[in-house]
This record gives structure tokens, sequence and C-alpha cells, in this order.
């Protein structure tokens, strides 16, 4: 079957010119500047990002906050040389050539002083562009009318662009009237929207990155405005990314799909848990410009566990409970980015079920009027954010609530609740849709809701929240209408499950609760006709369940977890049965509403909220609040470490002792008793499961560990998904051919020392080496790169537990050898471990900086890293060395040589009497190499973030090409003027000239890599962190994707000042260091034949230059990592007879 679309796409403006119709160019698709910011909650970007704006109606913040504006005073300047100069400007980059029909104005809007402040926005004003980045052309002077300084502001200016094509477009205010005012408070604008004549396809179905797609999908999009003839477009389709990218009509292997005279394609049935990619060419035979190609999209189909119609098989429940997540208020967020960060966690973590998405406690009121009722913008809110995360999830179930509350807005004790500090809305200002009274066979009428109708008669449970505030009788007609009329607008608005709250407070007078099952049937039988998937999934809080005449109510069971605190320790907590009123074990038995028996209903247990006593202290008389507190205030409480063990605990404990039940984990929810307190006095008052970042600074970081737990989860029990071989195949290397090396492959059986090498890339080799200065019994490496994918890695010394001489480190050396243009190793960590600890290591040190300073061009050079004197290292098991390349090649094929000297209870020869000239070539060392210790480099799209170009010292908040984001990942390009502010002498941009700067959000891209047997992958990237940098991190890691979602393999996290985990290289400001992580596919089977997807991401950290690389082991080594190698007494012979 295929859903329902009720999938959200983007509004399509119709504005007629020409023969054409003209789209909005979206806020994320244009770059913005301006001559200056008046504060940094008034920058220029809140002229494209709709912050304001309501349906295209402008707000008049009293603050000014979702509008631009300049630093009074601000001096007369230009955009740049060739535009014209004017006492303030604001610059607009698009992400591609645009060709623009139109643009609307919403001036400056703010009320308040100087001509209501109004007077700031621009007056007269000149329009310049370019289409080429080089030359500019001016398209005229306009009058932007002033705005009203009141909300409901609708554009009152519209230019006509003349289909002009620009790629950056400027507006420059007049130096005489260019605002309203007289210039002396500042020029500013509220917002301003471009419509180009769009030429490519858009509006794809499904979105780019859909997961959960069904296997039946038909694809469509928004035909390009310039499209035509009978068939007109172009459809390429396959699993193969590069295949779609490359292919054109002349295809033959199947990639091309035809021509069709609609935008639509059914591709036919698909895989299940498989990723696609698809292409769209736009033609029109007459014109010349034809053919346009549209964007490569991606989407992965989900599993049948995951699909239902009509009803819900005890699977699918299954399925979905066991990846439920408590994310209070999901879909009415407090701001975009929240939205889209959460939205983020919970593909991250690979969540299905997104309970309490929205929240209705009280009645929701008006955002304009806190004490009136709007249901209507409630439910248009929340419609619009479901709709959002089911096109990025098509099996995505959400949740709506319906509480045991009815609040009022007329009852004489409302005014006591509103003196609290509560809203006064309530259900009396609600008007009873006539589908309601039909519903229910009653006459139509023109009324509201009666608070009073739907309270118990005797007057209990009055007031039972607050003044005016009452707990709801169920058998009351207006009750079962609210209910009804809630539920059913849910429906509409997306939802496929509701939370009826504490069903038996509302039932003391349904003994037998025919009224309630009256009312969830109702409910039923229109969601069969009207949801989604024809079903919604209904839970309550009534622990064991509600079963009469052998049928259940609810389709699962819901209930808090029920710590019981253990004093042994501070807060620890254990589950139990029979402890106070808890559900394990306790689920009925019973006919589900979907059809299918049961022994014990399946169920969710949760984190609860609902207060406290005696807060920290432990053995109070309210059992049921752990440690004094509720739930997930006492698990907020708990350390981090506590934290993640507690989750993994309760889940394997229900696993082992009630297999019916699954946790729900903590996603959002509020802190309802006793908040923590930050160390500035300020107070936390939510629980969120996120990684800490930009927009959740507090987050409380389980975000990993129930992707893990859900992780594991999958892998034992997924089935083996069939896919084809990987396309990249490493290439054999042969023996090296030379006296000297049979001796070291006659030494390599000796199996003494092993030698353990971590990414090496295909047509480079591991070379053993030595010069006559290095008799004494020293181990020497060098790694040479011929080409600009050198990817940098760990390399490991360990000791044979067979070797029985000395371990003991005395001293490290480097000898670095450029080329003529000065390429060289830029990074060398080092740390050991000993025999007591063998997988614990310690930092020595790490030398950076191998620039000209330390080394001139053409030259060699020995430089002494450690010298332990008499302070030696002793015990050793392994030395570790991590080695990096921070240098551009600019596209060059020059070749870098850096050879590490590793001194091991050595006497050092007098290294004075070294000579090297401009000739050193490693080639004349012998050479140890086997086929696995190269890596093939796959290709990652736009790996530096050189695309899109972004002007010289601006930040661009674009879309790096190939690239997905979640949270605050902007490119940055440093000016020379701005780089010694950023960083130390010395340090230089990895590669090209722009970076990623991070500031809590993450870069993903999927490699169209899959992963293949026996194979070590490696991802590498650049990590700097700029002087003015505070509270740095960074993480890269390496995740399998299909259409179920991801898996972690692999991952590495730095903080500043610490140590990156498994590398041995701190954060530092000012510096550029390596951050890499590997995974080997040995022994995880279930995984081959996933996608692989890289992420990277931090706080306050530049990003740059990313590798992906891929090393195949062959099957007669041995698959422990590590290559046997001669005994280290053994090296200085075999290096002389190869000489140098």
């Amino acid at each position: 079957m295929s859903i329902k679309k009720n999938i959200l796409l983007a509004a399509v403006f119709v504005l007629t010119c020409s023969l054409y119709a003209y789209r909005p160019v979206g806020y994320e698709q244009i770059e913005v500047w301006a001559s200056s910011e008046n504060n940094s909650t008034v920058p220029a970007v809140r002229v494209i990002d709709e912050s304001g704006l309501t349906d295209d109606l402008h707000d008049n913040h009293d603050g000014g906050a979702t509008m631009w504006l300049t630093v009074p005073g601000a001096p007369v300047s230009s955009a740049n040389t060739n535009t014209e100069t004017g006492p303030a400007w604001i610059a607009f980059k698009f992400d591609k050539p645009r060709r623009l029909g139109r643009m609307w104005v919403w001036n400056y809007n703010q009320e308040g002083l100087n001509w209501g402040s109004t007077g700031r926005g621009l007056k007269n004003v000149s329009i310049e562009y370019t289409s080429d980045n080089q030359n500019w052309h001016k398209l005229g002077d306009y009058v932007f009318n002033i705005a009203p300084g009141t909300a409901g502001y609708s554009h009152n200016t519209e230019i006509d662009l003349e289909e002009i094509t620009a790629t950056e477009l400027v507006i420059t205010a007049h130096t005489t009237d260019g605002c309203w005012g007289d210039g002396t408070i500042g020029y500013g604008l509220s917002e301003v929207r471009f419509f180009s004549l769009e030429t490519q396809a858009s509006q794809f179905y499904p979105i780019d990155t859909a997961r959960g797609v069904y296997p039946d999908v038909t694809l469509s999009w928004l035909a390009g405005e310039l499209t035509g003839g009978a068939e007109p477009h172009a459809v390429y389709f396959s699993d193969n990314y590069k295949a779609v990218l490359e292919a054109d009509t002349s295809d033959t292997t199947g990639v091309f799909r035809g021509f069709h005279s609609q935008p639509s394609y059914s591709p036919g049935t698909l895989e299940d848990g498989k990723r696609y990619y698809w292409r769209v060419d736009q033609y029109n035979d007459s014109n010349p410009e034809s053919p346009w190609k549209g964007p490569v999209m991606s989407f992965s189909t989900g599993h049948a566990r995951y699909r239902f119609d009509g009803s819900m098989s005890r699977e699918t429940t299954e399925s979905f409970i066991s990846r439920a997540i408590t994310q209070g208020d999901f879909c009415r967020p407090v701001n975009e980015e929240a939205f889209e960060e959460n939205k983020r966690m919970i593909g991250n973590i690979g969540a299905k079920f997104i309970c309490r998405a929205a929240i209705a406690w009280d009645v929701p009121h008006s955002p304009t009027d806190f004490h009136m009722a709007d249901d209507d913008y409630y439910y248009e809110t929340i419609a619009g954010y479901a709709a959002k995360m089911q096109a990025q999830d098509h099996e995505a179930l959400i949740q709506g609530t319906i509480f045991e509350t009815t609040y009022s807005a007329y009852s004489a004790e409302t005014p006591d609740r509103v003196a609290m500090g509560y809203s006064g809305a309530g259900v009396e200002q609600i008007p009873i849709p006539a589908w309601v009274f039909e519903e229910f066979e009653l006459p139509v009428e023109q009324r509201n809701f009666s608070y009073e109708d739907m309270l118990y008669p005797d007057g209990s449970f009055r007031n039972h929240w607050l003044p005016g505030a009452s707990i709801p009788d169920i058998t009351r007609l207006e009750t079962k209408m609210w209910f009804y009329y809630r539920g059913r607008r849910y429906i509409d608005a997306g939802f496929e499950s509701i939370h009826f709250g504490q069903v038996l407070a509302m039932a003391h007078n349904d003994p037998d609760y025919s009224s309630w099952y009256d009312v969830l049937g109702r409910l039923r039988e229109y969601a069969s006709q009207h949801a989604r998937r024809g079903f919604i999934l209904c839970d309550s809080h009534a622990r064991d369940g509600i079963v009469q005449g052998g049928e259940h109510l609810m389709d699962i069971n819901l209930f808090p977890l029920r710590p019981k605190e253990d004093c042994s320790e501070e807060y620890n907590a254990t589950l139990e049965f029979d402890h106070i009123d808890s559900i394990y074990g306790k689920s009925k038995a019973g006919m589900t509403p979907s059809g299918w028996y049961c022994d014990a209903l399946p169920y969710n247990v949760e984190f609860d909220n609902s207060g406290a006593s005696n807060p920290g202290v432990c053995g109070g008389d309210e059992t049921h609040w752990p440690w004094g507190w509720d739930e997930i205030s006492w698990f907020a409480h708990c350390d981090n470490d506590y934290r993640n063990y507690w989750i993994e605990y309760a889940v394997d404990w229900l696993k082992a002792n009630d297999a019916v039940g699954y946790v729900r984990m903590p996603g959002h929810t509020t802190i309802a008793a006793d908040p923590i307190e930050k160390g500035d006095g300020s107070l936390i008052w939510a629980y969120r499961a996120n990684m800490p970042g930009t927009v959740f600074p507090d987050a409380f970081g389980q975000e990993q560990t129930i992707k893990k737990i859900w992780a594991n989860m999958d892998t034992s029990t997924m089935p083996g998904i069939q896919v084809e071989q990987s396309q990249y195949q490493i290439e054999n290397y042969p023996w090296p051919q030379t006296q000297a090396d049979d001796t070291l492959q006659s030494a390599f059986q000796a199996g003494l020392a092993d030698l353990s090498v971590d990414s090496m890339e295909y047509g480079q080799a591991l070379n053993i080496a030595d010069s006559t200065a290095q008799q004494q019994g020293g181990l020497g490496f060098g790694f040479p790169a011929d080409n600009e994918n050198f990817v940098y890695g760990d390399f490991e010394i360990k000791f044979n537990q067979n070797y029985t001489g000395s371990r003991t480190l005395r001293d490290i050396t480097v000898f670095t050898a450029p080329t003529s243009d000065g390429r060289r190793f830029y990074n060398l960590g080092f740390s050991y471990s000993t025999v007591d600890e063998p997988d614990v290591f310690k930092s020595i040190t790490r030398v950076h900086g191998l620039d000209d300073s330390a080394v001139p061009a053409g030259s060699g050079s020995v430089i002494e890293i450690y010298d332990g004197g008499t302070g030696c290292i002793s015990n050793v098991d392994t030395l570790r060395i991590t080695a990096g390349i921070a240098a551009s090649l600019d596209g060059g094929a020059e070749k870098r040589y850096c050879t590490a000297f590793i001194e091991v209870d050595a006497n050092m020869y007098d290294r004075s009497d070294i000579n090297f000239d401009d000739s050193v070539d490693l080639k004349d060392f012998s050479t140890l190499a086997r086929d696995w210790l190269y890596s093939s480099v796959l290709p990652l799209s736009n790996s530096s973030f050189e695309l899109p170009d972004v002007r010289d010292g601006r930040i661009s908040s674009a879309l790096p090409e190939g690239w997905n984001l979640n949270g605050a990942v902007k490119i940055y390009d440093p000016s020379d003027a701005q780089w010694p502010s950023l960083y130390s002498p010395g340090q230089t941009v990895p590669h090209g000239e722009q970076v990623i700067y991070a500031t809590g959000g993450t870069l993903t891209q999927d490699s169209g890599v899959l992963i293949d047997t026996d194979t070590t992958y490696q991802l590498c990237a650049g990590v700097g962190v700029p002087l003015t940098s505070t509270g740095s991190s960074s993480r890269i890691s390496l995740l399998a994707v299909d259409g179920e979602g991801e898996v972690e393999l692999a991952a590495a996290d730095a903080v500043d000042g610490l140590y990156i985990m498994p590398n041995p290289v701190p954060l530092i400001k000012g510096e550029w260091v390596l951050q890499s992580v590997s995974w080997d596919s040995a022994g995880s089977e279930q995984l081959v034949g996933r996608e692989l997807r890289v992420s990277l991401g931090g706080t306050f950290v530049h990003l740059d230059d990313v590798k992906l690389t891929a090393a195949e082991k062959t099957a007669d080594i041995d698959k422990s990592g590590h290559v046997d190698m001669l005994d280290i007494e053994l090296l200085g012979q075999s290096w002389l007879s190869g000489g140098r």
C-alpha cells in the first residue's frame, strides 16, 4: 500500500509574468551580508529567514529582533568596488545563477521612536547585480514603501526584477533620503523574498534522503517552468549514486528510464532496506538552453515490520514500541532550530514512535493573546511539523495527547488561575464544528463547548489541577464530544497515535468503560477512512490495561517505570516486580483492537514527571518518587555515566524479566520538580537526550547510548540484505624483489615484533629504513605520499610477547626531507602503553608546524622530538605514532617525504655527521609491503568544502555541495587579514581556501560505498581551533545506513585541551590537528552491503580536508591487524644489506 501523502511540500507562489510562474527562492539557498549589523540580535540574515512572518504577515516586535538594523552613524561604504556607495547596503548571493522575476519587500516594522521607528526603513535605493561574479549591472533606482509599524503587515513593495540572471544582488540606500527617517538611528529591513524562474525540476517526492519509503512508491516532482514537449521528463534511477550522476540518454545499462509525459515515475516494487538514487532532467526541444539537468536525489526503503494499513499486527506493534521515545512537544518547538535539532536526533538514533509530540494539557492559547483559545493555530502548527517529520521518515508514528483535564475561560475560579500566572484560555472559547453534532446525531447548533457540562455532577475533581481546571467525566455527552473533536483533529493533522492520560480518573461513573469504548470506537472508525494509514494506536496510563468482554480498550499499555530507590549508594535505583503499583508481570490478556490475541498486552514504560517531596533524600514517604523526585527529575540529577548505564540496565532487565515490555526512551520531558541549578545560578527545567550543542547547550547527552541500544537490537534481528560486491577493488602489490627484501621476508616469519599499520593509501608503501647513522638498533619508517590523496593515520610498533630484549624507550627523532616546494608531514603525535596496561595510551609529545622554519625547502633535517635522558620510559608494550599532513597540494602531484626514526634502547650515533642532499628518495630504502597495507581512497564529494564559492572573509549559511547538515554549520573563507587573529604562525588551511565552521552542528554524506568483508575503513579530517574559541569540541564518525536507519560503527571525539580518542592529539587553540577514526568490518557480516555514511561536526571548530579510505586484508594475513615483523635487534643488519 502507499501512505496518504499528507507530506508537507513547499508552497508554490504563482506570480504570473510573461508565460511563466515564479517560485520563491528559499532562505537556505541565499547567503546574505550587510554594511553593518547593530548587534547579534539583528543580523542581516533576519531579512531572509522569515522570522516574524506568519502567513506572510509580519509582526512589529518591539525589540526589532525579527529585523535587520545597521549600526547608527556607520560610514558610507559599498558592497564591493563595482557597486554604489551609501550609508547602508545589503547583499545577497544565490546558490546558483537564478533568473529573478520579482522581489517582495517588508520594510522595517518596529514600533517606537522616530516615525514609529519605521523611519529606519529603506526608502530610495539602487539595485545592482552580477551574473558572472565579475561584471556588475545596475537594474535601477527604486522606492521602498514605509511600513505601518503594526502587526499583521503584508508586504507593500513589489519590485519587477525583469528576469535578470543573477548570482549576487545588492540593495544600496541612497545618501540622500536613503531611509524614511533622518538616518541617525540606523537603517533596516524586515524581510525580502525573491521569486525566480525555476528551470530544473523541484519539490521532489520523496524528499532527498527520505527514509522508510514504501517499496511501491511513485516518484513525483514539480516540472521546470521552461519544460515543454510531449515527453519532457528524462528519468534516471539506480541503487548506484555515481551511475545516476553520470548517466545520459545514451545509457544502455538500465539507469536511464526513458522520457515521460507526466512529472511522475513508478520504478516498480523495490527491495526493502535499500538506498536508491534518482535524477530528473527537463527538456524543451524548442529552447536552445535545454536540457536542464537535475540534482541527484536519494531515499531509502523501509521494512515490512513498520507497515500497516487499517490495523496493526503484533510484530508491527512491538516494532514501534521497541523504538519509542518521549519527545514532548516535538511538533510545537520553541523555534525552527530546535525542531531541526530534534529531528536530527530522532533520525540519528532511529526512533520510529515519537510520543507526546503535541501536548495540550491545558487549552492552547493564541500566539497573540495569552488568555484566548486558538485551536486552529494549534492544529495547523502541529500538522506542519508532523508533515515535515513524515516527509523525512515515511514510517514515523507520531503521537498527540488528550489528557484528563478541562480548562475554563469564564468560571468563577478562572481569575484565580490567571492571577497565578497561567493562561485564561478555556473550552468555552472553542466553537463546536457541525461534524461533531452530526457524529452524535444531534441537531447542529452554533455554540461553543461548555466547561460545566464536562464536569462530574457531584462536584468531584472540580478545580483538581488549578482554579478553573478540572478532571472531566467521560460519561458526560459534552466530554465525549470534546474528546471526539480533539481526537479527530489530531487525525486530520496527520497524527497516528493518541495518548489519553489517566483514563480511570475520568471513569468513576463508567464502571464498564462503555463510554470510553464508545469514544475510541468512533475515533477508530474515522481513522479507518481518514488517517494516513487507516489506523490510530491508542494508549493511556491504566497500568495493566482495560479489558471488557475479553477485548482491550487500548492498543498498548503505558505506565511509569517505577524505579525503586537503593539507599546504599547515592541516587541508585533498580526495577522490581511488585514494587508499589509497577506494571511488570501484570499486563492483561485479551483481544486487541487490531484483532490479535495476546496473553499479555505489549507495553511501554516511561520516565514519569509529576512532582517531588524531599528532593535528593532516600527513604521518604512518597514511594512513587525515587530519591524524593519524580522519575525524570531523578534521572536528570544522576551523573551522566549512571544515566547511560541505567537505561541500558532497564532495557536488559525488561528483556530478561518481562519480554512484552519496552522502555520508552527519554527524549524531551519537563523537569517538573526541582530544576537543576547551573554554576551561574540559572536553572535547567527540561531533560533532553540530545548531545549538547549550540541549540541545546544544556542537553544531557544520552543520544548515543540510545542509538547504540537500538542498533544492537537491530543487528541481532534484522534479516540479511543481499547486495552487490563493493565497486571499489584493492589492487595487489607485489613483494619487493631485492636481496635485502629477501632478508626481511625471512625475518618477517620470525614473529618477534609486530607492526600494526592503520590507514595506508593505495599506491604507497610503509618503508622500513635506516642509514649509516642508525647502526645501533633503531627502528625507522617512512611515509611517502605520491599524490594529494595521501591519508594520515596511526602506526603502532608493538613488541611481540616472545621478544626478550630491552623495552626501554630512550628517544625519538624525526628526519623530514621535503621536496623542493616544501611539501612534508605537518603533524606527528607520539604515545605509548606499557606491558602492565597495554590498552592504556599515554601521550609523550607531539610535533607540529614542520614548515620552512623547521625544515628549509629542498633540504633534510633531523628534529629531536623526545630525549628521555636518565628518565627513559621502561617496560614499553606499544609505541603509537599518529601522522598527519596539513599542507595543501593545490591540485598538484608533488611528493611528500617524512621518515621517523624511533630509537628503542639505542645509543644514538652523532647525528651531526648525517649528510643529506636534495635528492633524498625513499625508493632507495628497502621496502616491506603487502597488498593489505594499501588503502583505496574512496570518493567523497566536495571534501574540502570549496563549493559553493564564498566571498573572501565571509561566512555563508549555504549548504556545502554534496553534504547534508543538521544544526549550526556554515562555510567560511577566512581572508589573509583575518587569519593571524585565528591561528598561530605557521598554521595554514589544510586544503584549498574554504573550511567549515561548526558551532554545534553536524555534516553528513552518504559515500555510495557498500561495506565489504574483511575491510578496514578510515575517516580522517583536519580540525582547527581558532584562538578566539572557548569550549571547542569535535566529533567524526563512520556509520552504516540502509532503509532502516543508521548504525554508528566508530567515532572519535575531542574537546579543547583534551586528547582525541582514539588518537593522542589534543585540540589546542590556534592550531590544526588531524582527527581520524577507523573500523574493521571483520566479524560484522550483518552490516556487509550497507552504505557507508561519514559524519563530522563540532562546537566552535573549523573542519577541512575530509578523506575516506578502505584497506582490504588478504586471506592469509592475521586478522589481529598486526603484520609480524623481524626482531628489532636485527633491523640494523637488514637495512645495511639494502643500503641507501
